[in-house]
């Protein structure tokens, strides 16, 4: 979440910036969250 958060996309020409976490639905977050945690244990 933390990077989700930090990432700023520039919308309207650059006159407005959001963070990437605020684009996601939320359950595209916990299915982006899900495939991390899986793939961090297969390390």
């Amino acid at each position: 979440m933390a990077v989700l958060t930090t990432v700023k996309l520039k919308l309207g020409g650059g006159k407005q910036e959001l963070p990437l976490s605020e684009l996601i639905p939320v359950a595209g977050i916990a299915d982006l969250v899900r495939v991390l945690e899986d793939f961090s244990r297969s390390l």
